[in-house]
């Protein structure tokens, strides 16, 4: 579980992301924020257009008014992003929230780790399938959160 930014809105992150960036034609600040944000997260089944950083410049524009309407940021005199204190307020609540879910998810693989290395590989139930010599532990962290990413919906890096 993470905010994904495809849920939220990907322009705004790519916006949010381009603090203090240049905001002039091509918009290839925007452009990069928006292609870091799709590559990062995996698009999913939507209706509608899915976020693209393939967008025309009057769409970045577009987007950029409405981010300025909302009070989320401007572009000074030097064609430069800048956000409000509403947009590094938002900027840095979504990495907070982001960060404490990386770390539940941490505690989620260790306690996982400890309670199926209660066994070991070779064992009464289902040893015969395993080597003589094959008596360690049966799951690494790396293993675990690699379980967690597989099966929940949950990012663990």
């Amino acid at each position: 579980m993470w905010l994904n930014p495809l849920d939220t809105h990907t322009y705004l992150f790519a916006f949010l992301d381009a603090d203090g960036e240049d905001y002039s034609p091509p918009y290839d600040s925007v452009r990069e924020s928006v292609q870091n944000l799709l590559h990062e997260v995996t698009s999913r089944e939507r209706k509608g257009q899915a976020p693209t950083a393939d967008l025309s410049d009057q769409r970045i524009r577009t987007w950029k008014s409405v981010f300025e309407s909302f009070g989320l940021l401007t572009v000074d005199e030097d064609a430069r992003i800048k956000l409000s204190p509403l947009g590094r307020v938002l900027k840095s609540v979504y990495a907070q929230v982001n960060e404490r879910i990386e770390g539940a998810n941490d505690h989620i693989a260790k306690l996982a780790v400890n309670v199926l290395n209660r066994q070991t590989l070779r064992n009464p139930l289902d040893g015969g399938a395993y080597p003589e010599d094959a008596n360690g532990k049966p799951i690494t962290v790396e293993v675990a959160g690699s379980i967690i990413r597989r099966y929940t919906k949950f990012k663990v890096d």
